[in-house]
């Protein structure tokens, strides 16, 4: 294999592997860029894994011909724009710290994995996204953390969603949720081995600018917890068979 620079002709060098009859080798090259040229990978719909694509510090990454790539990974602070709307073999996907995306014109904030049938963890934090579309049919997603800038969360039929990750000075304004009963967290919980409790509560997740939270056969926990919160007007509870409380103020603890 020869890896050559298209934009100038430079030799990058030449990998030579021996390969068996049957067997199957990895060529890699690593490259480090600082410009605005872009990287074209021919054969695309052959690719399965690229790695980690941060050091190209990309501003777009197109990946509708690389529809059998199951993982992303990149946290450039120049990317702007996404485009995984072919992608339905992604498992995983890690952006966080792509502080420029949602941003874009194209975009207008949204994160749109909803062609990625199957999508088990999503990691936007640190974004500009303020909106995460998945497929209102329904998604296998497990568990997916959300930035500041979020603004609205629609879950539908999200049967194995357990965690929403929320920072605790979120901006959203609305969480619709419908069919999503293994939902337990919205945010790291801290569990404390020496102790063995968590450090944090849902409510303290669920705070922020929160104003209307709908509950649909999710989140069925026996208390559900708003702490902290002057903004919310409006709490919808449906189908849940285990909630026994609802709290909305101040959780204090007290102390001996």
């Amino acid at each position: 294999i020869k890896w050559r620079n298209q934009a100038d002709g430079t030799a990058l060098g030449t990998q030579k592997l021996k390969v068996n009859k049957g067997e199957a080798t990895i060529f890699t090259h690593k490259m480090e860029t600082d410009t605005d040229q872009e990287v074209i990978l021919y054969c695309a719909r052959n690719i399965k894994d690229m790695g980690d694509l941060s050091i190209l510090k990309p501003a777009t990454i197109l990946m509708a011909e690389a529809y059998r790539v199951t993982k992303l990974v990149c946290h450039s602070v120049n990317l702007t724009n996404l485009d995984l709307s072919e992608c339905e073999n992604l498992v995983d996907v890690d952006l966080s710290g792509c502080t420029q995306l949602g941003t874009g014109v194209t975009a207008q904030g949204t994160l749109d994995v909803s062609g990625c049938d199957n999508l088990l963890k999503l990691n936007c934090e640190d974004t500009a996204v303020s909106y995460v579309n998945l497929n209102s049919s329904g998604s296998n997603i497990q568990e997916m953390w959300l930035p500041k800038s979020i603004r609205n969360i629609l879950a539908v039929k999200c049967r194995a969603l357990h965690t929403i990750g929320l920072p605790h000075d979120h901006k959203c304004s609305t969480i619709k949720l419908q069919e999503c009963p293994n939902l337990t967290a919205f945010g790291d919980l801290m569990w404390n081995e020496s102790a063995h409790r968590y450090d944090q509560y849902n409510g303290y997740y669920l705070s922020g600018q929160l104003q209307e939270l709908y509950l649909d056969a999710s989140f069925d926990l026996e208390t559900i917890e708003i702490f902290y919160n002057m903004h919310i007007n409006k709490v919808t509870l449906l189908n849940l068979k285990n909630t026994k409380e609802l709290i909305l103020g101040m959780r204090i603890n007290a102390k001996d």
